[in-house]
């Protein structure tokens, strides 16, 4: 352990090789940077400087942080982290931009080509429907925006998705009827091919899937912001009691992890049913509790 003249010295060094060099984390006490760098190796340090006020607030000492529950101290954290803070990931970004800059072009328009060939190769599906693809022409969809074509929504239902994952196709989501593939210009050369031959093996078998019969209902009432409900005292209920509840965390559909309840939100009987319905189709409901039960914290 160095000494205090060490120290000393060691700071006096960093100056003389950054004379210019600032801090551009915020704090007001001396133990809070060192909680502050360590949540600046998982985000940015504007990121850190958005959550640690709110954060310190809660904990206003070094005592109360140290007998902090770590489950809160976490969930505070969890709003503004990544979720995914590997640094081999992150190091392969520059990796990543290089074959951009190299290859990208010509990957890309052979990722185009092989979409154009995946979607005259679908047209005579029968029974399955490939949204913008085939028969599905893009144009019927006038109130569509924007359109990323990499992404190819599959209404198939959870059997159509068994039936890829038997071929060796992986789907990125499964919800109700709808099937989402992920594609991308690293794909290999006849992956699009092979989908197109599993979707016309099934389209001769399938029984198109029913609609969606759920609808999620409208929100409930905020009884607090957000901040607020992460902030107050809450425990964890069952999910199936928890109508009439202010809910602490967000309860969301992953995948893609679209919220479906917000901290702050009264929990509706509505809501439940669209939950329970949404399970029965096949759609995956997550909390940050993550528990495999279905839970839900909500404010005392």
């Amino acid at each position: 352990m160095k000494n205090h003249e060490d120290v000393l010295a060691i700071v006096e060094e960093l100056k003389k090789l950054y004379p210019e060099g600032l801090c551009s984390l915020q704090y007001p006490k001396p133990y809070e940077l060192l909680f502050s760098v360590r949540l600046a190796a998982q985000c940015t340090d504007e990121r850190v400087n958005m959550v640690t006020p709110a954060l310190f607030a809660r904990f206003p000492t070094l005592e109360s942080l140290a007998q902090a529950d770590p489950a809160e101290v976490e969930r505070q954290l969890d709003v503004f982290e990544t979720s995914s803070p590997s640094y081999p990931l992150m190091a392969s970004l520059d990796g990543c931009t290089r074959w951009l800059a190299e290859e990208g072009s010509a990957a890309f328009a052979a990722w185009r080509a092989r979409l154009d060939r995946f979607d005259a190769a679908v047209k005579d599906l029968q029974k399955t429907k490939v949204m913008c693809f085939g028969r599905d022409a893009l144009d019927a969809h006038p109130c569509f925006f924007a359109h990323d074509s990499g992404k190819i929504l599959l209404q198939i239902g959870t059997e159509g998705a068994a039936y890829l994952r038997a071929d060796g196709f992986e789907p990125e989501m499964v919800c109700g009827p709808n099937v989402l593939a992920m594609t991308s210009p690293c794909d290999e050369e006849n992956a699009l091919d092979r989908l197109a031959a599993v979707l016309h093996a099934w389209d001769e078998q399938a029984v198109p899937p029913a609609p969606a019969a759920h609808i999620l209902p409208p929100p409930g009432a905020a009884r607090c912001t957000i901040a607020e409900a992460l902030l107050r005292p809450a425990h964890t209920v069952p999910l199936a009691d928890a109508a009439g509840e202010t809910a602490a965390e967000y309860i969301w559909a992953y995948p893609p992890g679209v919220p479906l309840l917000a901290p702050g939100e009264e929990v509706m009987p509505e809501f439940l049913a669209a939950c329970r319905e949404l399970e029965a189709a096949g759609t995956r409901l997550k909390h940050i509790g993550g528990s495999g039960k279905m839970e839900l914290r909500v404010m005392r």
